[in-house]
């Protein structure tokens, strides 16, 4: 689905949702035995303080910055507060072995560190040996220059997994997460009044989870941090958005089968109304079971599937209780506003329907950092409006 491309950011619609409603809140994180809550004030004046610091450095715009903290709401505000100075948010993990954080470090070029204690624990002694400049997440209050991050800026670098090789990194430019959360606003957040709450699950590496973040917070939302242990139990997760009264979740296929296992939607009284997964082929009978619990007849599943190069999401298909579910997997649906893709060949030729071919996904105008591709074929844009696509 074509559409003219965005004039805004990610930073400016949370900015400005945060000036309407400063003390709505935006973030709930439980640890340490406590509910911690930021409002969407309180969580921008954390990320402009740590903005003006980070400023401060010298870098140039659109640098890298990593983050690399515990899984508390000051990651939240951390990454606000670097793609708010114009720097690229590189998310990092305490989780990684330290042979990951240096190959990231280095690949990226990165040499400012956004840590907390857990972050600075986990350098495990790179700061000396690959020269970086660590701050600290909570920072004084200092001016707040006047800087807008623009829409060809890039906003993120975002590594894969390194599963087929040398992780890769992805570039991500503020139009494109923008594009994005207009385009799931109409879809994901109106039909829910905005103010709903979000369950953030994925590990904040991932780019499910800078999506989630951003959409959440741009539409006045409230993002329910939850857990290490909470998101890997499926029972600790669905006491937790129940108690929260969680209107949207986002999982990978495997997890929702997990919860649908554990009794998801059994709950007629659930505050649960949209379902997003993929990652993996969707099997239909998951989804069935879920939508034939009594919570079904006002749930909505969506089935998202998009490479992090064409600015995580692609394509999406709607289900709900009275939507038939041929095959043994969910199709893959239709393209996102301002995403085109199709089926082609290994010419690049489009197919005919039904047969098989290559998915191509326009509108990802500055994907990976500089590497070739071992096919010369390099990524192609602009290829025309896609239809219904199967899974393959």
């Amino acid at each position: 689905m074509s559409a003219p491309p965005t004039t805004t950011t990610c930073i400016a619609l949370a900015r400005a949702q945060a000036a309407r409603e400063p003390d709505a809140p935006a973030v709930i994180c439980e640890r340490d035995g406590r509910t911690h809550r930021l409002s969407h004030g309180e969580l921008h004046g954390r990320a402009n303080r740590l903005a003006a610091a980070l400023l401060s450095t010298g870098l140039p715009r659109g640098a890298p910055v990593a983050v690399l903290t515990a899984r508390t709401e000051w990651a939240i505000s951390a990454l606000l507060g670097v793609m708010s100075a114009g720097f690229a948010h590189l998310p990092l993990t305490t989780e990684y072995p330290v042979e990951r954080i240096r190959l990231l470090l280095s690949e990226s070029g990165c040499r400012v560190v956004v840590a907390d204690e857990a972050g600075r624990q986990a350098l495990a002694g790179l700061c000396e040996f690959l020269e970086l400049t660590v701050l600290a997440p909570d920072q004084s209050d200092a001016p707040m220059p006047d800087v807008v991050p623009e829409p060809g800026d890039i906003a993120a670098l975002l590594f894969t997994s390194g599963s087929t090789g040398t992780p890769k990194g992805v570039l991500v430019e503020h139009g494109g997460l923008a594009n994005l959360v207009e385009g799931l606003q109409e879809m994901l957040y109106a039909p829910l009044g905005g103010r709903t709450v979000e369950a953030l699950s994925a590990p904040l590496v991932f780019d499910a989870a800078l999506q989630q973040t951003l959409s959440c917070l741009s539409n006045g939302g409230t993002l329910l941090l939850i857990g290490d242990a909470d998101r890997r139990d499926p029972r600790l997760f669905l006491n937790l958005i129940a108690r929260h009264r969680v209107g949207l979740i986002n999982v990978v296929t495997p997890f929702l089968g997990a919860l649908v296992d554990a009794g998801l939607g059994e709950d007629g009284g659930l505050a649960l109304r949209h379902v997003v997964t993929g990652g993996q082929a969707v099997p239909t009978a998951v989804v069935r079971r879920l939508l034939d619990r009594p919570a079904g007849r006002d749930l909505v599943i969506w089935n998202m599937y998009g490479p992090t190069e064409a600015t995580v999401d692609a394509t999406c298909l709607r289900v709900d209780r009275e939507t038939p579910l041929p095959g043994s997997t969910l199709a893959l649906g239709t393209a996102l506003p301002g995403v085109t893709v199709d089926v082609r060949d290994e010419r690049l030729e489009p197919v005919a329907p039904g047969e098989i071919g290559e998915i191509c996904i326009g509108g990802a105008p500055r994907p990976r950092l500089p590497a070739p591709d071992p096919a010369g074929r390099g990524w192609v844009h602009h290829l025309g409006q896609g239809a219904d696509l199967p899974h393959r």
